[in-house]
């Protein structure tokens, strides 16, 4: 069942970014931002956590990159962490390239 909870938590991540919790940790609505596929799929990548009992070798083909963490990429205000983030839609389309 890890889809479902997969994609749970990429709702909630789009809802953190919309909602206008970046940068500042708390809801302002004029922070609003509408997140790229790949940053939601960066920060479930990067919230993983690999030590998964009995799995020495993560990611792999078992259990993926291990369990979702969300509050080890989310900011919120009285966090002593911080969250920096770069999220560029423009991409390369099929055919181009950069020397």
């Amino acid at each position: 069942m890890s889809s479902p909870g997969a994609a749970g938590a990429a709702v909630l991540v789009r809802q953190y970014f919309s909602d206008g919790w970046y940068p500042t940790g708390s809801a302002n609505p004029t922070d609003s931002i509408a997140p790229s596929a790949a940053l939601l799929k960066a920060m479930l990548v990067n919230c993983a956590d690999p030590s998964i009992t009995g799995y020495t070798n993560v990611p792999n083909n078992h259990i993926g990159w291990g369990r979702i963490d969300l509050d080890s990429v989310l900011f919120f205000s009285g966090d002593t962490k911080k969250l920096a983030i770069i999220d560029q839609e423009t991409g390369l389309s099929t055919g181009q390239y950069v020397e």
